[in-house]
């Protein structure tokens, strides 16, 4: 009676360990998926975030190509010459007959004219905080000189802008927690 006892609970014994083996093995497989899934993530924002800052660098190489000898033009005239003139990157969706732009993440994309003509500013709607401290970081004090939160004011300087060159973490942090920021090519 002993030996049936036995014969029948080792078999049952050895599926538990099975079934434990395989739950280990499945929970060990989910929790590297779930790091490549991060890592994945991570680097796709990172792109994309560094190919819209080279958008907004391309795109105020383009804004300085039409300044006119009495400085830059009215804010939709600028918005107007960049999008038939084809100047604006590819990376940014053009609707030629609303004259407008939007970013990859689907938020508009606007030029201002600054201190009277003297200076334009970039502004950038629906980013994430994230893109928006990466996107400071990749766009360069020798292209643009301030950057702040908000919609670009008619004069550079205004709402909150810090001049790039010297931006610290905590400022980008500040300027990011809006989804709408600017870049300017005048001084803050």
């Amino acid at each position: 009676m002993n030996r049936a006892f036995s014969s029948t609970i080792r078999p049952r014994v050895r599926q538990a360990q099975s079934l434990l083996e395989m739950a280990l093995v499945l929970s060990v497989a989910l929790a590297f998926l779930a790091m490549a899934a991060a890592l994945s993530y991570h680097l796709v924002t990172e792109s994309s975030a560094r190919e819209e800052a080279e958008s907004v660098v391309s795109l105020a190489d383009s804004v300085r190509r039409i300044k006119k000898f009495d400085g830059y033009a009215g804010s939709e005239s600028l918005m107007r010459e960049v999008i038939e003139l084809h100047l604006a990157p590819p990376t940014l969706y053009v609707d030629d007959v609303a004259i407008t732009m939007t970013n990859s993440w689907g938020g508009q994309v606007f030029l201002t004219r600054q201190n009277g003509g003297e200076a334009f500013a970039i502004t950038y709607e629906g980013l994430t905080p994230r893109t928006c401290s990466l996107m400071a970081l990749y766009v360069r004090s020798s292209t643009l000189f301030s950057f702040g939160p908000g919609a670009a004011p008619a004069n550079s300087g205004g709402g909150g802008s810090r001049l790039i060159a010297t931006l610290t973490p905590q400022e980008i942090g500040d300027i990011c927690e809006s989804d709408v920021v600017h870049w300017s090519s005048g001084a803050p």
